[in-house]
């Protein structure tokens, strides 16, 4: 596992598939919640790469106990995992902030191999913000920080630009 994550989340692999001419540094806590080690590792390195701190979780009820325990200013939740899936886990966000009279919601993220459509609104009725389809690229994962996080800086690249990606799950 550690060699095949290794290949995808280096520095110099992560600032080669950025399509700007600088990297934006955001500031943030954020929790990646997704069943497969290998995406919770590269969307990991790529969010510390891009100066967020940043909490995983492997199912729907160990994000659930680490939102309980701590305050996240974005939250990227698998929709298809074990013990609860990211749509229960996301409702059951909903709900512990509604029960403590919390003015702002948290932005929740789906992560899913499922293309999604207009017209399947799952992720939304459950309470999500918005969705990153897997595999997604390092430029989409941007886009999303760029609507819900603050920017703090630039990183400027050293090298051109490719695609890193983050594999879907096969559906069970």
């Amino acid at each position: 596992f550690d060699v095949i994550a290794s290949l995808f989340i280096d520095n110099k692999n992560i600032e080669s598939q950025v399509e700007t001419e600088s990297t934006p540094l955001f500031k943030g806590q954020v929790l990646v919640a997704d069943d497969n080690p290998v995406n919770r590792e590269v969307a990991s390195e790529i969010l510390r790469y891009l100066g967020i701190s940043v909490d995983t979780a492997d199912n729907g009820q160990l994000a659930l106990d680490a939102f309980k325990e701590k305050q996240y200013d974005l939250v990227f939740m698998d929709c298809h995992m074990p013990v609860l899936d990211g749509l229960l886990a996301t409702q059951e966000i909903r709900k512990e902030e509604s029960k403590n009279n919390s003015d702002q919601q948290v932005p929740i993220i789906a992560l899913t191999a499922n293309l999604l459509s207009s017209s399947d609104n799952k992720h939304i009725e459950a309470g999500m913000n918005g969705y990153l389809g897997k595999p997604f690229t390092i430029n989409e994962m941007i886009a999303i920080l760029r609507e819900w996080l603050p920017i703090i800086g630039q990183r400027e690249p050293e090298k051109a630009v490719d695609n890193i990606a983050i594999k879907g799950d096969e559906e069970t």
